[in-house]
C-alpha cells in the first residue's frame, strides 16, 4: 500500500461498513458527476413516467412509535410491513441492524389528450 499510495493513503477503513462507491478527496472516482448525473436522469425519468404512493404500512406510520429512518449511517428506512418487523425484532435479539426496506405503490401515469409521453 505505501508504494503504491504514498504512505499517507487514509481514505480505507476496513472496519466501517458504510458504502461508498466512490470513496473521498483527493483521490475522487473520474467517473463520480457522470454515474450521478446519470441516476438524476433516471430517477427524473422514473418519476415522471410513473406515480409513487406509500403502501398500507407506511401510510399508518406513527413518529411516536418508532423513527422510521434507520440508526445505521445509511439513508435507507426501516422495513414497516409484518414481516420486515419481525426480522427486525429478531435482529435485535442478536444486536444486529434493523431491517431495511420501503414498499412503495407505484403505478405508470396515463398521458392526457394532448400530452406527448
Amino acid at each position: 500500500e505505501d508504494e503504491v499510495w504514498g504512505g499517507h493513503f487514509k481514505g480505507y477503513n476496513p472496519a466501517s461498513k458504510r458504502f461508498s462507491p466512490f470513496t473521498f478527496q483527493p483521490r475522487d472516482c473520474l467517473g463520480k458527476n457522470f454515474a450521478q448525473m446519470e441516476m438524476r436522469m433516471i430517477l427524473a425519468h422514473l418519476f415522471h413516467k410513473f406515480s409513487f404512493s406509500l403502501s398500507e404500512p407506511y401510510k399508518q406510520w406513527n413518529s411516536d412509535s418508532a423513527p422510521l429512518e434507520n440508526n445505521q449511517g445509511t439513508s435507507g428506512p426501516r422495513d414497516l410491513t409484518p414481516e420486515g418487523l419481525e426480522e427486525s425484532r429478531k435482529r435485535k435479539a442478536d444486536n444486529r441492524a434493523d431491517k431495511l426496506g420501503m414498499w412503495l405503490i407505484v403505478n405508470p401515469r396515463t398521458p392526457g389528450p394532448s400530452s406527448k409521453l
